[in-house]
């Protein structure tokens, strides 16, 4: 098996997440020694991701519980890069964001996995495009702005999926992408580990659902683009609670979760290098 961002086939088994069980299979985790991207094994099936991906999926992450986001820093970075107004959110999940630059005059277009959410979005979004993936990619219409938010390390062929978003995009235009990178120095990394560490002398095989394909880190997230031939224009780290609760409790477990998750915070904010989340914009 081949790594999943540079192809080498330099593999070996990773130490962190744990084997898990979900959908009649065990899924394990595999580590490339040239590049250290952590990915699954094997890769999800297509039956594997409707199961993943159902509309509770989207009912539960999106639209039941998404708190309001504040996307200025998006329009102030667009702003700042000359962008053209055709804007594509490949993984738009309750449109959100689709909304918020439509009423900025700009020509949106959104893209999900699942036919039920995309009938609900055109019937909640009018005056938006919206495209299940497979009917998405048949078009061929160019793009000005590519933005894809918390979907890479979802795929099981990244590069595939980044040679044909550079594809779809104009002359000069912009890929924008943001998302974790959940193997890379954080204080709230290490207790994670630990955690699994403990829970793994007592069963080595965990329960939780695989939606996460790929853990990269910030070097190789970055050279990951870079070698599709992006010219990075914007690069950021930066560390969230995640997923360690944001907000006090009294209770012990998760007050002490959540000091954990404040002192990851605290402490990566005095590291260019740490952090669980990136923020990239390249230039065709």
């Amino acid at each position: 098996m081949a790594c999943l961002f540079c192809q080498s086939q330099d593999i070996t088994e990773a130490s962190f997440p744990r084997r898990t069980s979900f959908n009649n299979k065990i899924f394990s985790y595999k580590q490339c020694r040239s590049c250290e991207l952590v990915f699954i094994d094997p890769l999800p099936t297509n039956e594997d991701y409707k199961a993943m991906y159902s509309v509770a999926y989207h009912e539960q992450f999106y639209f039941d519980k998404k708190p309001f986001e504040d996307f200025t820093w998006l329009l102030t970075l667009l702003s700042n890069a000359n962008a053209q107004k055709s804007f594509v959110d490949y993984g738009c999940g309750d449109a959100s964001l689709l909304r918020f630059l439509h009423k900025h005059g700009y020509k949106c277009t959104g893209v999900e996995f699942d036919e039920e959410n995309i009938s609900r979005l055109k019937s909640l979004n009018p005056g938006i495009e919206f495209f299940t993936v497979s009917d998405f990619w048949n078009q061929q219409d160019k793009i000005d702005t590519f933005y894809t938010g918390d979907v890479l390390e979802h795929l099981i062929d990244p590069g595939d999926f980044l040679h044909k978003a550079k594809q779809r995009l104009n002359e000069g235009g912009l890929f924008v992408a943001r998302g974790p990178i959940e193997n890379n120095n954080s204080i709230g990394l290490f207790v994670r580990r630990l955690i699994s560490k403990f829970a793994e002398s007592k069963s080595n095989i965990a329960a939780h659902i695989p939606y996460h394909i790929t853990f990269s880190n910030a070097k190789n997230q970055k050279t990951f683009f870079e070698n599709e031939g992006f010219k990075s224009i914007y690069y950021k780290i930066l560390e969230t609670p995640w997923p360690y609760p944001e907000r006090f409790s009294l209770n012990l477990r998760k007050m002490i979760y959540f000091i954990i998750g404040k002192s990851s915070v605290l402490l990566s904010a005095l590291s260019k290098s740490w952090g669980n989340r990136f923020i990239y914009v390249g230039k065709k």
